[in-house]
């Protein structure tokens, strides 16, 4: 976390304040965009104020004030009309950063509509002890819960890939088990680009239905086997492969359960196996956490402190037995890095 310097007068201090709070403004001016869908309203067009009020059926008063704000903090921008002789609005730079695809843009209204589910609810009455409004299934266990998880992770899973291909193991495995496989996204992409190497998919039953469908899809299951699990309650992996894979799983979990999945994990290796661990590290991601661990404050499922440092993970693994670390360096394809250890 950035270093906090003590405001040394009235002004630093006031300054330190609505510095503080201003971020609550700019999500209320963002969820605003999200719930017109300004992006997909304005396009690549260039629309006039008393255009969008009309087609938003706006109060004109409040509207104003409502585009100043939005241009004064970017997500829209003053484009002249020549044609009409005006001003009107077009997409600005914040906007054309998080709406530039369509993955992405679901992405970000699917963050907003999660972090909204728990923003708005009484913290305080919470904390002692009160009824969450919408409370979260950890692991999911039904249908509707697993399609929701999986498409997430299908949709986020380019960044995960990107990653992973720069640090795959040059050793030629023959065999990698991918716990929590999610729909399969990450071992289809690998077993067409590696055509020797046979992976297994083991998870919760309604994932392993979605996996079964991808794979099919991608006429893939004579090359990827699947293992219906649940590994808070088994007490092994199957055995014998050259690499186990934990994408975007472990930190989802506190460090008890990651200890006793590290331990399964070492035991499921062959002699001279690769663990590969690959999520968005404690380094470095100080805003992500802030916003995620604030979100399992409210969902009892989930633990403390389940974004960890890899030298938390490295200390982990030493005692388990795992050797010969390496810790991929910040890169500028995504927030997740990854972290090997052998056997």
């Amino acid at each position: 976390m950035q270093e906090i310097s003590r405001p040394q007068n009235h002004r630093e201090i006031m300054e330190f304040y609505y510095h503080l709070i201003a971020g609550g403004v700019r999500l209320r001016l963002l969820e605003s965009v999200i719930d017109f869908n300004l992006p997909e309203l304005i396009g690549e067009s260039t629309l006039t104020e008393a255009e969008i009020i009309e087609k938003l059926e706006l109060s004109p008063q409040r509207a104003k004030k409502w585009l100043y704000l939005l241009t004064t903090e970017r997500f829209l921008t003053l484009c002249e009309m020549k044609e009409q002789n005006t001003n009107g609005y077009c997409l600005g730079p914040v906007l054309k950063v998080l709406c530039d695809n369509v993955d992405k843009w679901w992405f970000f209204k699917q963050m907003d509509y999660s972090w909204r589910s728990v923003a708005y609810e009484n913290t305080n009455a919470i904390l002692q002890g009160a009824p969450i409004t919408y409370d979260v299934n950890w692991p999911p266990s039904t249908p509707e819960d697993s399609l929701l998880l999986e498409e997430w992770m299908h949709r986020t899973a380019l960044t995960a890939i990107t990653i992973l291909q720069k640090y795959f193991p040059r050793t030629k495995p023959k065999t990698l088990l991918d716990v929590g496989g999610g729909d399969s996204t990450i071992a289809c992409y690998f077993a067409h680009k590696y055509p020797d190497l046979h992976f297994t998919i083991y998870n919760l039953p309604e994932a392993i239905k979605l996996a079964t469908q991808r794979i099919s899809k991608e006429k893939l299951e004579d090359r990827i086997h699947l293992v219906t699990g649940n590994f808070l309650e088994d007490e092994s992996f199957p055995l014998g492969f050259d690499i186990v894979l934990f994408s975007r799983v472990l930190c989802d979990w506190p460090e008890d359960v990651c200890q006793k999945l590290l331990t399964m994990a070492y035991n499921a290796l062959n002699e001279g196996g690769t663990l590969i661990i690959c999520e968005p590290f404690k380094e470095l991601n100080q805003d992500f956490l802030l916003v995620w661990e604030f979100r399992y404050m409210f969902w009892d499922n989930f633990g403390k402190a389940v974004f960890k440092e890899s030298t938390l993970y490295q200390r982990m693994l030493t005692e388990i037995g795992f050797k010969d670390f390496e810790f991929s360096p910040v890169d500028d394809e995504g927030i997740y890095r990854v972290l090997k250890a052998k056997k």
